[in-house]
């Protein structure tokens, strides 16, 4: 029966959280700004690979 109410409030509490606040936040926004870096990264690359070269 311990086990059970334990359950149901634990339940409780990971449904009542928003999801910006845990674990999966973090790591949705991680991979978001590590795609924007890559993204970023390969401009700059892209640029100066470009404006290096002799017309």
């Amino acid at each position: 029966m311990k086990c059970t109410a334990i359950f149901l409030v634990l339940s409780m509490v990971v449904l009542m959280a928003q999801p910006a606040e845990g674990f999966l936040g973090l790591i949705i926004q991680g991979v978001i700004h590590g795609v924007k870096a890559i993204h970023r990264y390969g401009q700059v690359f892209k640029n100066e690979e470009t404006s290096g070269l002799p017309t």
